[in-house]
């Protein structure tokens, strides 16, 4: 429930508003402002209500939104609010970490001036097996490995430093890949 989270207020737009109800203007404003949420989003999908005996349209409001409380997770406009969880999941960290080795994969097919169509051997540390077991289809099939080797860490990084640790550039440079005959 929006009410929740945000206060939703409306003022009448007056340069609209005043040419058409001169003296009622004043009148029809305070209504305006004081008008519900369950009206206000009445006008914000088109529907013209009575206030004070005059049709209002979404176009003589103006309608704002402001978070109540401090809610870092809020975003507010004046049509929509937006709470996004920022949580980070295992699953979503894997996926991410997924994608990463796929690009440093193909980026290193770049270096080695592979053709398009060069299937290759991959060979990771047996490390980041979970993560390309996340989906091994996904990668297999970006990257174009045919055949894929995971090797105890300390034969792929003698200095014993993870791989995902490292940025993409340091990624690519410790890589093994040729390709598959």
């Amino acid at each position: 429930n929006e009410d929740d989270f945000v206060t939703v207020t409306a003022k009448a737009n007056f340069q609209v508003l005043g040419k058409r109800l001169g003296a009622k203007m004043k009148q029809v404003g305070a209504a305006i402002g004081a008008m519900p949420l369950s009206e206000l989003l009445k006008l914000e999908t088109g529907a013209t209500l009575k206030v004070d005996g005059e049709e209002i349209t979404f176009a003589d409001v103006s309608i704002q939104r402001a978070p109540k409380g401090e809610n870092k997770n809020l975003a507010v406009d004046s049509l929509v609010s937006i709470e996004v969880d920022p949580t980070v999941t295992k699953e979503q960290e894997l996926e991410g970490n997924l994608r990463t080795l796929t690009r440093a994969v193909n980026q290193k097919r770049k270096i080695e001036n592979l053709n398009l169509d060069d299937r290759i051997e991959t060979t990771l540390p047996s490390s980041i097996k979970a993560v390309v077991e996340l989906n091994t289809d996904f990668f297999k099939s970006e990257t174009l490995t045919k055949l894929l080797i995971f090797k105890d860490d300390s034969e792929v990084f003698p200095d014993g430093q993870g791989l995902l640790d490292l940025e993409v550039d340091e990624i690519v440079k410790r890589l093994s890949i040729k390709v598959s005959r």
